[in-house]
């Protein structure tokens, strides 16, 4: 843990305490000498310690974290008994860590115990012994006589698979197939995969590694509430820019400390309005400095991606956005002069086939 930012409090004696610590390149647990964090409020009991504290967002303190939108790397230990003299003792084992977005705005509880919901889980899933699977599962969802809107939606996973789940898609497929194809499902992507699946392009919802149950509150008047940034392992950085009128504007979402298994909604401190004739560039940092070779864009996390989910009122009928890399401005940036390709030609009147190679100069 070098470079941290740390905080050591407890209660002994009854009275409470709180310092302001930090660890050099060296990992030495160092006070500081700036003391920015603030002591709120202290309890311990026979079993539990409890400390709420406040500190400035930017402390102006080259020890001290500068607190963002990003993801923020939590680190957590402590010590049956309190500090002393020589400072904090060792924590042994005690110690954990997690990736938290510390200024994501709190999640509302919108869900009562009256509100009707419905369950849509996979049967007896086998895990291939391979890096990544994509498991395809067509659903029935309830009839209902009336509208109804989704106001929260959550994964339901099974107790000890949470490592093994990375991402889960829910699409909107066409209505025009009976109910066998509501079989156990299959590999997706894979050529013996049913052509009903491939009716289903409008994502509804999308959740990753990391990310806790979305609730909506009820809108109050195309307006983006929360954005899902997604990348695979050799993310670093994911940004999803908005562009009006050739001028840019405050990006929508960032997270300039992306961490591949903390993937969740942010939500936006203010809704953001797209406008007709509006630009939006999901930009993504990347680091494969570990890697001996390349890193291709694909379905593995292996491979990369680099994606934004939006949600957002009202309903516009747009499936997807995406962008594709023009392959000559490619060529030329890696520096090909020409490329050469097999094309067949057949000679009328003849019976032969002819293989040739057709030499395409780069401008």
């Amino acid at each position: 843990m070098a470079a941290a930012d740390i905080v050591v409090g407890g209660v002994a004696h009854g009275r409470p305490y709180l310092q302001d610590y930090f660890t050099n390149a060296n990992k030495e647990l160092e006070k500081d000498a700036q003391q920015d964090y603030h002591l709120d409020y202290a309890m311990e009991n026979s079993t539990h310690t409890v400390i709420e504290f406040t500190r400035e967002l930017h402390t102006c303190d080259a020890n001290d974290k500068i607190i963002t939108d990003s993801t923020v790397r939590v680190i957590w230990a402590y010590h049956h008994e309190d500090p002393g003299d020589s400072g904090p003792k060792y924590h042994d084992s005690n110690r954990g860590t997690k990736s938290l977005r510390l200024l994501n705005p709190e999640k509302a509880n919108v869900l009562s115990t009256a509100s009707p919901y419905f369950d849509l889980v996979n049967q007896d899933v086998p895990i291939p012994n391979k890096g990544t699977t994509y498991w395809c599962q067509m659903f029935k969802i309830p009839a209902f006589q009336e509208k109804h809107h989704v106001i929260k939606v959550e994964p339901v996973i099974e107790k000890g698979h949470e490592s093994l789940v990375h991402h889960i898609l829910l699409y909107q497929c066409s209505s025009n197939f009976n109910d066998s194809v509501l079989d156990y499902g299959h590999e997706c992507y894979h050529p013996n995969m049913p052509d009903a699946f491939l009716t289903c392009e409008t994502v509804i919802f999308a959740w990753a590694i990391g990310g806790e149950a979305l609730g909506a509150e009820k809108p109050s008047g195309i307006h983006v509430f929360a954005v899902l940034l997604h990348a695979h392992l050799a993310g670093r950085g994911v940004r999803l820019r908005h562009f009006r009128n050739g001028e840019e504007m405050q990006s929508l979402a960032y997270d300039d400390d992306f961490d591949f298994n903390f993937q969740e909604f942010q939500y936006l401190k203010e809704e953001q309005t797209i406008l007709p004739g509006d630009n939006l560039i999901t930009e993504c940092r990347y680091n494969t400095k570990d890697r001996s070779g390349m890193t291709w864009g694909g379905l593995s996390t292996r491979n990369e991606m680099c994606l934004s989910y939006l949600l957002y009122y009202p309903r516009i009928n747009l499936t997807r956005c995406a962008s594709i890399p023009d392959i000559m401005e490619q060529l030329q940036f890696i520096g090909v002069k020409e490329i050469y390709r097999p094309v067949t030609a057949k000679v009328p009147g003849a019976s032969d086939t002819w293989l040739l190679q057709q030499v395409q100069s780069i401008p």
